[in-house]
């Protein structure tokens, strides 16, 4: 059997063969227990991670100086916008995760996860190319004092080698997603926050700066990929990471899928960023140290209204694709004849009596 291709309505091939179909929990408890557990996790993290943001940031600034803090504010907005490489991709890999997890086809996932991971390794070496080009040319024309251009620069590319990690970790992020395990995924986070908290509280204590901060969040992501490869390999062994795996119809559907919400990702990159670069291009950086703390609460404010809204979204998801298996199963069983063997459908008869 197969299923409509790239070309007509995105959706992947699966291989011809039979595909064994998992049985599904239907027991309410279980996915209630399950949806709890996840909810709780989404706002634990989201309340420590706002805790730890609320007490670091005067403490960043009161060691850095606004002029500093204002220059790492303008530098993280203005590479932020090399996170709109994701292209929606990660959202595509938790879909079809979910979708073939479900049905065990480790085929499609394995396809799914190396496809991702080889459309991750071209645009994070982009994102690389794209932060020495800004690096270069973009950077001279903010209003940054002359004692920290020097780190500027660096603090820049460091930042683009970042962003080509974190665009790989969520491949595995979406792993994880896709097999509703998000107390896993919140914990690498929150072990990540904590170590990265950590040594900016030691780093500046020792009157370290700009470049060091880089480095240390490039630490951080380097450990949440680390921690989500070996996460998402022990939870789906049977998925395979290989250069063989990557196909041209898997990129093309992720690609497509993707696309819509690349859509919603450029508002968010357009509301979280843009305010800074205006301030930092037509004022004195410093400025931009008191409106980044000014906006903060405004933002985590929008921040909770996220949360709550990503929690429903998934499992409404969750349901819809449990809705769609299971009419998928019974429209197979309505194709098996009373007289036919057991679990010989059909098409499977037919074929044999050629």
């Amino acid at each position: 059997m197969r299923e409509r291709d790239a070309s007509g309505t995105g959706e992947l091939p699966l291989e011809t063969g039979t595909v064994t179909q998992p049985a599904i929990r239907t027991r309410t408890g279980s996915w209630g227990a399950k949806a709890v557990r996840n909810v709780l996790s989404n706002w634990a993290t989201y309340l420590v991670s706002g805790g730890v943001s609320f007490f670091l940031s005067p403490y960043i600034v009161r060691h850095l100086g606004n002029s500093a803090y204002g220059v790492w504010v303008l530098l993280v907005s203005l590479t932020g916008y090399l996170g709109f490489l994701d292209l929606g991709i990660r959202g595509a890999v938790t879909r079809y995760i979910a979708k073939f997890h479900a049905q065990a086809d480790h085929d499609g996932a394995s396809r799914t996860v190396s496809s991702a991971c080889g459309m991750f390794l071209t645009l994070g070496l982009l994102a690389v190319l794209a932060s020495i080009f800004v690096s270069v040319f973009a950077v001279p024309h903010f209003q940054i004092p002359p004692d920290y251009a020097r780190a500027a620069r660096v603090v820049v590319i460091i930042t683009g080698f970042n962003v080509a990690l974190s665009l790989t970790s969520g491949v595995f992020g979406g792993v994880l997603v896709g097999l509703q395990r998000f107390e896993l995924l919140n914990s690498i986070a929150l072990g990540a926050l904590a170590i990265r908290s950590l040594a900016i509280v030691v780093a500046l204590g020792m009157g370290k700066g700009l470049i060091t901060l880089a480095l240390i969040q490039f630490g951080s992501t380097l450990t949440e990929l680390l921690l989500g490869f070996a996460f998402s390999l022990k939870l789906y062994p049977q998925v395979a990471i290989a250069a063989h795996h990557v196909r041209r119809e898997y990129i093309s559907t992720i690609f497509s899928f993707g696309l819509f919400a690349l859509l919603l990702q450029l508002s968010n990159y357009l509301i979280f960023y843009t305010d800074a670069l205006v301030i930092g291009a037509m004022l004195p950086v410093n400025m931009v140290a008191f409106f980044a703390i000014g906006v903060e609460g405004f933002f985590r404010k929008i921040g909770a209204d996220c949360v709550l809204s990503d929690d429903l979204r998934r499992d409404a998801k969750d349901i819809r694709r449990r809705a769609v298996i299971f009419r998928e199963r019974n429209a197979e069983r309505r194709g098996v004849f009373a007289g036919l063997p057991a679990g010989k459908t059909l098409q499977e008869e037919l074929e044999a009596a050629k």
